[in-house]
């Protein structure tokens, strides 16, 4: 994977789901999920209220793609254009093998499945695309069904937790992740 310098990007489409680049004109639905008490309730992030924080933040999740420091996709509804959820790939290691996954989703897209759907291109493309031998999932311990969604797309609980901490670390290997029968994980 290279280092400081553009990460490969595609969009993607899914059964249900439409995987694009972030637009400033998905201010609205970025402050939406950054101020929405049920979104957030597992996130330690500072909220972005006004659109010209919103704003700011759109361009700076941009010029971090384009150092290559992250790769993210806003998530719409097959035949809309409308952002109900985001999910990328960040906090990659110094020598670019290892990534950290993160997602979030307006509420009432929660719960159908559509988070799932949109973790197989994505965690393809970090496999694939970016070269990365391990993906993470750092969850909320009271985060059930982020857990279970870790598991059913193939992570396993890391040998070592940090100690005191309300965060559990989840892993997904290159080798783990091509081995899986995936369409029967689902």
């Amino acid at each position: 994977m290279p280092v400081e310098a553009p990460l490969p990007f595609r969009n993607f489409r899914t059964e249900r789901l439409r995987l694009r680049k972030l637009r400033h004109t998905d201010w609205e639905a970025v402050q939406l999920l950054r101020t929405d008490p049920h979104v957030n309730r597992y996130i330690d992030r500072k909220k972005l209220q006004s659109k010209e924080e919103i704003l700011r933040f759109i361009r700076f999740l941009h010029s971090e793609r384009r150092a290559g420091r992250i790769v993210n996709w806003c998530m719409a509804l097959e035949g809309s254009d409308v952002m109900i959820g985001g999910i990328g790939l960040f906090r990659f290691s110094p020598g670019g093998h290892v990534g950290e996954v993160g997602y979030e989703l307006l509420p009432a897209f929660q719960g159908k499945g559509f988070m799932h759907e949109a973790m197989g291109p994505v965690l393809d493309h970090g496999f694939q695309s970016l070269g990365l031998w391990r993906i993470k999932a750092v969850i909320h311990e009271r985060n059930g069904k982020s857990v279970r969604l870790s598991g059913k797309s193939g992570f396993r609980p890391a040998l070592r937790q940090p100690a005191g901490s309300k965060y559990r670390t989840f892993v997904l290997s290159r080798k783990t992740y091509f081995s899986v029968d995936r369409d029967n994980n689902r």
